[in-house]
């Protein structure tokens, strides 16, 4: 069992209890349980006044979505790390902090001021699962969104700090070239599509910030076609990993870079992710598996762990089951130092299986253990093929049960 899974179940048997109802009457998934101390003071309750704190003050907002009234990742991050003062007085320093709590589906909405001004919030950010904390730049961008991590204070606030930088980048790239794009001409218009291109190339098509750089990217599809100067191939580059899944994109950059040597091979078989195939054609990890014997030296961002997890899940269940394989590239995916804990815990895992499950998705059965030596011999048959009757040894008495226990059968 892994280390999040045996987490959920130490949550669910702690807290025990009967289920509770949403309004509506419907079983609510998770147990109630009363509300947490008061949050830290530096934490705003109303969303305007922070997002006001954070103009006056030249600050980012970081908003914590929660609710742990319901939901037991919730609960669980704020106990291990929103409510410490080893992250929020750190953090304090960074960002303008906000924490609101929301119902379960199905409860009343809060009909407050605050708290319809939340619910407004949350549905321009599209906030859907909690708890989530989100990085809003004073100007209202969504800069970066982090989901529950089991982690530590120093941890999470590595994975906000993170997520804030990559999208604060990618957002005001595309503020500075669209300020731009329209008035450029000849070679400042192609250094501008170029920069576009290269600011997509750590992004995939949900992070923030990618719809204006996508859009300044494309226009080098107009100005180059047929890739004459190389400005085709750097744009769809880009754009391979940052808009829909694109066949002529995957063949192209397939085409012009067969050996990886330009890390564009490794974006068009990334994006085959999740991609459906002919009958009879090979799978994403024989592909990854064929893209190996290049040794390809030239993989940049994540998608290093991310192509070999792949390869590895991928020999780990049928049709290709093949554990030895499956091992080798999870030892190659743990070889980059930036790998995330979750990540390397999969892998892990992975690496101490003695066989594959079987194909059903049951478990292995348990080989029967081998007799010890001095193990008494089975009774010879009598004639006539009855066995004789074992000779019968004496029933031990039966233990006494402490004092206070339950009757048999509780």
């Amino acid at each position: 069992m892994s280390l999040l899974a045996r987490t959920v179940l130490v949550i669910l048997v702690t807290w025990g209890g009967a289920m509770s109802q949403t309004a509506d009457g419907k079983p609510s998934p998770f147990p109630r349980k009363p509300p947490l101390a008061p949050q830290p003071a530096a934490y705003h309750r109303d969303f305007d006044a922070a997002m006001k704190a954070a103009g006056e003050q030249g600050k980012d907002l970081c908003v914590i979505f929660s609710a742990p009234e319901w939901n037991p990742f919730a609960r669980l991050l704020d106990e291990k790390v929103i409510y410490k003062e080893e992250f929020w007085k750190p953090m304090s320093e960074l960002f303008v902090l906000a924490r609101a709590e929301f119902p379960d589906e199905g409860e009343p909405i809060p009909t407050d001021p605050i708290g319809k001004r939340w619910q407004e919030v949350k549905l321009a950010y599209r906030v859907t699962q909690y708890p989530m904390a989100y990085m809003i730049s004073r100007k209202g961008d969504l800069l970066g969104m982090t989901a529950f991590k089991d982690t530590d204070c120093k941890g999470y606030m590595a994975y906000l700090t993170k997520s804030h930088a990559k999208g604060k980048a990618a957002v005001d790239l595309g503020h500075e070239l669209r300020s731009i794009v329209a008035q450029a001409k000849g070679k400042q218009l192609v250094s501008i599509i170029e920069r576009a291109a290269e600011g997509l190339l750590p992004l995939i098509s949900t992070d923030p910030g990618v719809g204006p750089l996508v859009e300044i990217a494309k226009i080098g599809l107009i100005l180059d076609p047929d890739n004459e100067t190389g400005l085709k191939f750097k744009v769809v580059k880009g754009l391979m990993l940052t808009t829909s899944y694109n066949a002529e994109y995957d063949a192209f950059l397939s085409a012009a870079d067969p050996k990886n040597e330009r890390g564009a091979f490794e974006r068009a078989l990334f994006g085959r992710v999740g991609k459906k195939r002919a009958p009879g054609t090979k799978t994403l990890a024989e592909e990854i598996a064929e893209f190996d014997k290049l040794k390809p030296t030239i993989i940049v961002d994540n998608l290093y762990f991310r192509i070999y997890a792949l390869a590895a899940n991928g020999y780990k269940k049928p049709p290709l089951s093949d554990l030895k394989k499956a091992k080798y590239f999870a030892e190659k995916a743990l070889l980059r130092p930036d790998v995330e804990p979750w990540q390397i815990r999969s892998m892990k895992e992975l690496l101490l299986l003695e066989k594959l499950p079987p194909a059903d998705g049951s478990k292995p059965a348990t080989p029967a253990p081998a007799p010890a030596k001095d193990a008494p011999k089975p009774p010879t048959p009598a004639p006539g093929g009855a066995t004789p009757p074992a000779k019968a040894e004496p029933m031990p008495p039966a233990p006494k049960p402490p004092a206070g226990s339950p009757p048999p059968g509780d």
